[in-house]
């Protein structure tokens, strides 16, 4: 079980978590022992600036595909009876693809608090994938070099502060 695509935008994934669960219980299936992770995109740059142009025209990519297939919305925009869920599915993709500010896009501040509110609501694994198809590859191991060295060693000491504060 992974939670991603457009339920990863920031708010959406830990109410699929908590549904997920509530079903699981429902139907009498054992769910403790299991943290559904998050997939979540990450692009990380010393400007925002930066984290928000440089990935403009690759970012988009995968969500135009997705758009066109798996889909049962027909193309001259009919949905097929019981398939009604799929109108909202479009809308989350459309949402995700012309987001202002994407979840985990920004400078290394910026993600630290973005990761911050996703632990607070109950996130607690998270699959990041770093660089966009065609992205310049020096662009991608920047990101990757900022959330290893600026990224993850805050994140570390602020969740075990916050462990040994209770």
């Amino acid at each position: 079980v992974m939670v991603g695509g457009p339920t990863a935008i920031l708010g959406q994934a830990p109410d699929v978590i908590k549904t997920w669960r509530s079903k699981m219980d429902h139907y009498g299936n054992k769910h403790e022992h299991i943290d559904p992770p998050v997939q979540l995109p990450i692009y990380v740059a010393p400007t925002m600036e930066e984290a928000m142009n440089d990935p403009k025209g690759y970012d988009d990519f995968s969500l135009k595909i997705l758009s066109k297939i798996g889909t049962p919305i027909k193309k001259d925009g009919t949905i097929p009876k019981g398939y009604d869920q799929w109108v909202n599915r479009q809308k989350d993709r459309q949402g995700v693809q012309n987001s202002e500010i994407p979840l985990l896009r920004g400078t290394p501040e910026d993600i630290i608090e973005k990761l911050l509110i996703c632990k607070e609501k109950g996130v607690k694994n998270i699959f990041g994938n770093f660089g966009f198809p065609g992205m310049p590859k020096e662009k991608t191991q920047r990101s990757i070099e900022l959330f290893g060295t600026k990224v993850l060693p805050e994140i570390k000491k602020l969740v075990s502060e916050g462990a040994a504060a209770g």
